[in-house]
């Protein structure tokens, strides 16, 4: 019987693989970030899994505005690399569990979850980046990955109950199929960027749902940009791109951070209860 043995948790921005890639791990920039990579590491290479199922999603790789399943499996023995317009990263290609992914997809068929099956479905930084960084330079890949892409592009977006219910599933899953398997559940990407995407929803009727949606996405930009653009001009008041410079430019992300924790915790309150 396969059984799930841990979850592992990974950013996927593009910059981690390309530090991978320029073997710049152990650099003053990067190693605070990989020195969080070790443990997992090493704790892969003792293990030996034979799976990895990586939740992750799509950038437009291969799936646009006009086709955008809301969660998506990939069924392929081979995933190849995507070529996300500047080329494609010099990896070798992942090798997929096309059993289990299509095992998967029936048992979920049953209790209700309809994943678009994909028989091919390149990968892109989302997949490619937390892989390369917990199995840095490597000629072949030691696990078989099966990816499961949720939509978090495009709404209407899945709600964090139907993914918790997604996970649910996918383990009851795992546990109904007849090899002996030792899987490991990898989530990427920041979970917390679709709080507030909770918190707006119960507050409108469904008329006006996207609305709501597209203002908390277009806050969260703006943001985004507001603070990009504060931390630039803290690093040249402070005289450029030091050390010092950057740490106390940082410091400006957590008044934003503040601000959007005071806004959740009042509107959850103002809705009778905690964001869902």
């Amino acid at each position: 019987m396969a059984r799930i043995i841990a979850g592992l948790g990974s950013p996927h921005a593009p910059a981690v693989g390309a530090a991978v890639d320029r073997r710049d791990e152990e650099s003053a920039y990067w190693k605070p970030l990989f020195d969080g990579y070790k443990p997992m590491r090493a704790w892969l290479e003792r293990e030996k899994p034979d799976v990895i199922i990586l939740f992750t999603n799509d950038h437009f790789t291969s799936f646009f505005l006009d086709v955008i399943p809301t969660f998506a499996i990939a069924v392929a023995g081979q995933h190849e690399i995507a070529d996300e317009g500047w080329g494609k990263r010099k990896l070798p290609e992942v090798p997929g569990h096309t059993d289990l992914a299509w095992h998967l997809s029936r048992q979920l068929v049953e209790v209700g979850f309809d994943l678009s099956v994909c028989h091919r479905l390149p990968l892109d930084h989302g997949s490619l980046s937390p892989l390369s960084a917990l199995m840095p330079h490597v000629t072949e890949w030691p696990v078989k990955v099966v990816p499961i892409l949720v939509n978090v592009l495009h709404f209407p977006i899945p709600t964090a109950a139907r993914c918790f219910q997604l996970g649910r599933a996918i383990r009851a899953a795992v546990a109904s199929y007849e090899e002996d398997l030792k899987v490991v559940v990898l989530g990427t990407g920041g979970p917390a960027s679709v709080v507030a995407f909770d918190v707006a929803r119960p507050a409108v009727g469904p008329e006006r749902r996207a609305v709501v949606q597209g203002l908390v996405n277009a806050a969260g930009y703006s943001g985004s940009l507001l603070l990009l653009a504060a931390t630039g001009a803290t690093l040249t008041a402070l005289g450029g791109f030091t050390g010092p410079a950057f740490r106390i430019a940082f410091l400006l992300q957590y008044p934003l951070w503040l601000l959007a924790v005071v806004g959740i915790v009042r509107n959850a309150r103002r809705l009778g209860g905690a964001p869902n």
